[in-house]
């Protein structure tokens, strides 16, 4: 369950999705030479240096009514009764993650990932499934459960800059999944409640130019390594099948539609700056 939170750690240099890779690859950045202007930012703290790689962190699933030793069974969800859910979850199962497991995994990130990574991909479900009739989800919760998630990067990222825009060490790119939301699966075109709410939840992470296409339709991007590479958060409920609020995106009166041509126009200009891309999605 582990590895499957923590996601995968990928090298940079080995991806290319604007362009077709050139016959030799180049760099993000060129290896700054020794007493040279980059070199001596960099010592001064105007810079990061880069290491190829970056952390994708998925589908979370935070439970803060899970109780270990609880049973596994589908009615209980791990929630009450006897039986074999574990302190750190229930693999194999249909129960959430406990919040003990999300606290060790930051604590095994901060030990042996946080000093190696270039920024992080954040693809979102970080409440957990509505699967306990006794405890229904509620919009409040889901949110919380997201606030919980913010912290703990912040706690493990986190800068004491007051500048919002400086306040991580690392950038750090969250996206929408489908139990980020209430009901369930179901995302409206925007602006709406939920755009308008994570814009608050998410605000230190979306660029203050973009926070107007992400009130929109919860898509925005991040230049994660500027100049060189782009991020792309797409709001990938719009393509949902079961997202009936919605009708896909052949048509242009729909969300998805907006989304994909704002997408079109933004990837010919990452071209122009002979930028890379990486799209990101639920």
């Amino acid at each position: 369950m582990l590895a499957q939170i923590l996601g995968i750690i990928c090298c940079l240099d080995a991806l290319t999705l604007v362009n077709s890779a050139p016959a030799v690859q180049q760099p993000l950045i060129e290896r700054p030479a020794h007493g040279s202007q980059t070199e001596e930012l960099v010592k001064a703290g105007h810079g990061r240096k880069l290491h190829g790689r970056f952390l994708q962190i998925t589908d979370f699933h935070p439970d803060p009514f899970y109780e270990p030793y609880s049973s596994t069974e589908s009615d209980k969800a791990c929630h009450r009764g006897e039986g074999p859910a574990g302190a750190f979850g229930a693999e194999t199962t249909d129960c959430d993650a406990p919040i003990a497991l999300v606290n060790a995994t930051f604590k095994w990130i901060d030990k042996h990932v946080k000093d190696s990574i270039d920024f992080i991909v954040w693809t979102g479900d970080s409440a957990r499934h509505d699967n306990d009739e006794e405890i229904p989800r509620t919009s409040d919760q889901v949110s919380k459960l997201n606030e919980l998630m913010v912290n703990k990067f912040a706690e493990s990222f986190g800068t004491d800059d007051e500048d919002p825009t400086n306040a991580f060490t690392v950038p750090i790119i969250p996206t929408f999944g489908n139990n980020d939301i209430l009901p369930h699966n179901i995302f409206s075109d925007g602006p709406n409640q939920w755009t308008k709410h994570y814009l608050h939840i998410w605000r230190k992470f979306i660029p203050e130019e973009q926070r107007h296409g992400f009130e929109r339709g919860g898509w925005f991007f991040v230049e994660a390594i500027p100049n060189k590479l782009a991020v792309f958060s797409l709001n990938t409920l719009y393509f949902f099948d079961s997202n009936t609020a919605v009708d896909g995106c052949a048509e242009n009166t729909e969300p998805g539609y907006a989304q994909m041509e704002w997408l079109r126009i933004q990837l010919q200009f990452i071209r122009q700056r002979g930028m890379k891309a990486i799209i990101t999605g639920h």
